[in-house]
């Protein structure tokens, strides 16, 4: 039952019965041990009993408070340059004064029955909604907690009051967690709702429903809630559209319109259990699988091929960490070897390749070191960066809330988030050389060519520099009547500054410009050039090295002990030349309280070993909440908890709390089994449900959030790419590899985009047709270059772990369907297959049409289809006869305009783009005669239909 009860009658004025009504609902809900003898009203009437207190301000202190604490004053007065609002909540003053948008919080407005904060804080005012987020809404209870509050003439005590108050009733409101300790008192002594706290606690014993109808628990405890709620599931989907989900799901590609099991969905006849177990387990062994779910990871983890920021440097073997992630997936590595490989795998015994891989996922955020940055604050950026992912990702836990400050909601003090990241202190980045390994040395790529022909354009153009700088250099001792020489020659005869040749004689803007592009070009391909070398990206056990720059690939040191010794100490508002207190290393200590945290050593080696296995132990529910909702989500399309990157206090609870606990136990029973866990829940009859609910009314309501009806989606960017190339018979399924450049619009490739001191390289797509059309899985990600087909379709952006892909729908993405000339070339490749040789005959036409609709839709048209299409294949036919397309030409150079550095004057000059020249051409609709246009234009308007974009 709820302590309060909701009252929404008009607030009156001096002693009423208003007064006399709260006072008896006082004392009938309020227990003793908080409120006794209860005097609501705005009189000084003595206090009650012994404690000098009202009641009043015993209830503001233990109901009322903790929530502003918790929910208001983080932005509302505890950091006092940063108040939202020009509103605090931090004392009586503030709350009186008001804030920019109203000077009196007790006013009730004209037309309306409570108080204008009651109304705020019950998201009642539009613009003004407190809490911002939906999600972190107060509950009833504690909207309640305010309105008695308020009615009671919001009294206000002094801190001393308030510190008196709590000691006398510490069992107050809400639980009282035990961590490490914050850095304030107030912090330590803040009280939680019990069930807000439902991520820390041990998993629950869950009692299965015992049902001989129904053998999948997922589907007994899931029946369970929707009779409590009186809820009718939706009946289970038709074959065919249950094998076009399983294999978006687990491969994220179309089905095989041959196969076997597409044959049985012709017949309409539902598959059996042992059929779909069959097809399940099928599917589950394809190497497709650890394509897709390893694509799920490495949204998680922030994959990219470059390291982003001012540079944006290709990391040439960051393709080492995405191949060790497909190959664990489909190996179903256990979870505990996954977790300890990425977090410490250098700290491992033995000669796995894939230990020293793995620990690529501590390089995946952006980073940089360069002279223009301070190495402290650039360490500090790395020490951060893999404290906060290393709790999102394994944990559901942003630690980066508390790094400035004590976690504003969540029992997450600040000195846990040095503790946890004193994990980390001697941690240090290298590449390092790591044999091939099983996998053998990947294949010699035509584009290694282009490579070579970008260092030669670069290392001519210094020569040629060279060459005119000597001769300007010897000119210039001429005109002085010196014997000609170049600076070089000076310097060694020992000739003072003044008879030296100027370093830079006779260059011109453009030739100081040329320079620099050269000199950084050869920089940047030192890191590209690595990607076809056996070395990966790799953290090691160290000092901090002695680096001011780190501007070309670096080897772990032979000495990685010498160096300065880091301290990781409580950083004063994470500002890295603050230190307040040195930390040990450490996790979470809220699990302390809660759950259990064994301690983890203090040592120079072996930290982040010991936490990883923290993070894998058998009774870290937190870590196993975190997995299982992660499957879950990847499997169903949306997770139990609606926030897979937080469990926190503010989160919503999850959809179903027995569930989750259940497959978290499953989980960690099946040894850590990410495929046994999508066995279970792919072989449920809730994953095989229509996504047509009973009553169409409530399609995107209870239904979907509890599961009894499946939530269709757009296909996310690659598998719309993917889908297009293999229905259309162009993908390549070869796996791994250095990544390949598939075509990209031709404005955005050749467009300047600068990086420090220079431009970056222009995007030239891969050399052969087969490398561009290979899975997208494979493609190189830059983060400061990004496909904008893949973006517009809400691929992610690498800088930020994405646990959910977003799925938008705007005018833009019907643009990059219509105009993308890959998407045109696909039509083109299928149409050339099934439209030639093409004659005019109506027969003919027709088996046109049944081609393009079996290869994208794995069905035959229906009689409404065939007339429209043969309608727009005459129509397109007689169009192409009477114009011929026009072909774009594929530059080999550009012409940059810049401007020079150091003189801050424009120059221009020519970029070489070799890709370009020696690239075999894609499918080109010219090639073919009016008729197979015809079946082209028609293939690709199927390209872009809801069927083939949408999975139900």
């Amino acid at each position: 039952m709820r302590l309060f009860p909701t009252i929404s009658m008009p607030i009156l004025t001096g002693t009423s019965i208003w007064n006399q009504m709260v006072r008896a609902i006082l004392m009938l809900f309020i227990p003793a041990v908080a409120l006794t003898g209860i005097n609501t009203g705005h009189s000084d009437a003595a206090p009650n009993g012994d404690s000098g207190f009202k009641p009043s301000e015993i209830h503001f202190v233990t109901r009322v408070l903790p929530v502003l604490e918790s929910r208001c004053q983080p932005c509302h007065g505890r950091d006092r340059e940063k108040i939202k609002g020009g509103l605090s909540l931090m004392n009586s003053g503030g709350f009186a004064a008001g804030g920019e948008n109203f000077s009196d919080l007790n006013i009730i407005e004209e037309g309306h029955a409570e108080p204008l904060l009651i109304r705020i804080i019950s998201r009642t005012v539009p613009d003004l909604e407190m809490p911002p987020k939906q999600s972190d809404s107060l509950k009833a209870d504690e909207i309640d907690s305010f309105r008695i509050w308020m009615n009671s003439g919001s009294p206000w005590p002094s801190q001393e009051s308030i510190a008196s108050i709590r000691q006398l009733h510490a069992t107050g409101t809400g639980e009282l967690v035990k961590t490490s300790g914050g850095l304030s008192a107030d912090w330590d002594n803040r009280r939680y709702r019990p069930d807000s706290l439902w991520a820390y606690r041990p998993l629950s014993e869950v009692e299965i429903p015992k049902s001989p109808e129904i053998e999948n628990p997922i589907d007994r405890i899931l029946e369970k809630t929707w009779k409590k709620l009186g809820i009718e599931p939706a009946p289970m989907a038709d074959s065919r559209t249950l094998i076009r989900r399983l294999k978006y799901t687990l491969h994220g590609l179309p089905p095989d319109s041959g196969t076997e099991e597409f044959q049985e969905a012709e017949s309409s006849t539902p598959m059996d259990d042992p059929s779909w177990n069959d097809l399940v387990d099928r599917l589950l062994a394809d190497p497709a699988y650890g394509e897709k779910f390893g694509r799920h990871w490495l949204d998680l983890v922030r994959y990219a091929d470059s390291a982003g920021l001012a540079n944006d440097f290709i990391r040439g073997s960051a393709w080492r960490y995405r191949d060790y992630v497909i190959r664990s997936f489909n190996s179903d590595r256990p979870w505990k070897e996954f977790v300890l490989q990425q977090l410490a795998g250098d700290e491992l015994p033995g000669n796995n390749p894939d230990n020293l891989i793995a620990t690529g996922f501590l390089r995946m955020g952006p980073w940089e070191l360069t002279a223009m940055e301070v190495p402290r604050i650039a360490r500090q950026k790395f020490l951060d960066d893999v404290t906060d992912i290393t709790g999102q990702v394994f944990l559901s836990q942003p630690l980066q809330c508390a790094r400035c400050h004590d976690h504003k909601f969540d029992p997450v003090p600040t000195r846990d988030y040095y503790s946890f990241q004193a994990v980390f202190e001697y941690t240090q980045i290298a590449e390092a050389e790591v044999p091939w390994g099983d996998q053998g040395e990947p294949e010699t790529t035509p584009d290694r060519q282009v490579i070579e022909k970008r260092r030669q354009w670069h290392q001519q153009t210094l020569r040629d520099l060279d060459t005119m700088r000597e001769e300007a250099q010897r000119e210039w001792c001429r005109e002085r009547g010196l014997p000609p020489m170049t600076r070089s020659e000076a310097v060694r005869k020992g000739l003072p500054e003044g008879r030296l040749p100027p370093r830079h004689a006779g260059f011109s803007v453009r030739d100081y410009g040329m320079d620099r592009i050269a000199r950084k070009g050869l920089q940047r391909l030192s890191w590209e050039k690595e990607q076809f070398e056996p070395v990966a990206h790799v953290v090691y056990n160290g000092a901090w090295p002695d680096i001011s720059s780190y501007n070309s690939p670096r080897r772990e040191p032979e000495a990685p002990w010498d160096g300065a010794m880091e301290t990781v100490a409580i950083l004063k508002g994470g500002d890295p030349f603050s230190p307040l207190e040195d930390v040990d290393p450490g996790a979470l200590s809220v699990l302390d309280g809660i759950g259990t945290m064994p301690p983890i050593a203090d040592s120079r080696t072996g930290r982040r070993r010991a936490l990883a296995r923290w993070i894998t132990a058998p009774d870290n529910a937190l870590a196993l909440r975190s997995i299982a909702n992660r499957v879950w989500l990847w499997t169903f399309n949306r997770g139990l908890v609606e926030t897979p990157n937080h469990f926190g206090v503010t989160t919503p609870p999850p959809a179903h709390p027995e569930l989750l606990d259940f497959l978290a136990r499953y989980f960690e029973e099946s040894g850590g089994s990410i495929k046994a866990l999508n066995r279970l829940i792919l072989t449920s009859r809730a994953w095989r449900r229509s996504s047509f609910a009973p009553d169409r009314r409530d399609e995107t309501g209870i239904l979907r959030s509890q599961f009894a009806c499946f939530t269709p989606r757009r296909l996310t960017a690659e598998e719309i790419r993917d889908s297009q190339l293999k229905v259309t018979g162009l993908l390549n399924r070869s796996m791994g590899g250095p990544p390949v450049k598939p075509m990209m619009e031709m404005e955005t490739a050749l467009q300047p985009r600068m990086v420090m001191g220079t431009f970056a390289e222009a995007w030239q797509p891969s050399i052969r047709a087969a490398d561009r059309n290979r899975r997208s899985i494979y493609t190189l990600q830059l983060r400061g270059l990004r496909d904008p087909f893949m973006e517009v379709f809400d691929a992610p952006s690498p800088d930020l772990s994405c646990p959910i892909r977003g799925q938008s729908a705007i005018p833009t993405q019907v643009m990059a369907l219509i105009n993308n000339p890959s998407v045109l070339s696909r039509a083109v490749f299928l149409a050339s297959q099934i439209a030639q040789p093409a004659g005019t005959e109506h027969n003919q036409k027709e088996k046109v049409v049944s081609r393009a609709f079996q290869a994208v839709f794995g069905r035959l048209p229906s009689p409404v289809e065939m007339d429209g299409s043969l309608h727009f294949l005459q129509t397109m036919e007689a169009f192409h006869k009477q114009n011929a397309p026009q072909a774009v030409e594929i530059p080999g150079r550009v012409t940059r305009h810049a401007v020079e550095e150091n003189t801050g004057e424009p120059f221009t000059f020519t970029e070489l783009l070799p890709a370009y020249q020696l690239m075999e051409p894609d499918p080109w609709i010219g090639d073919l005669p009016p008729s197979a246009r015809a079946a082209a234009e028609l293939i690709h308007q199927l390209l872009n239909s809801n069927e083939f974009f949408f999975l139900y």
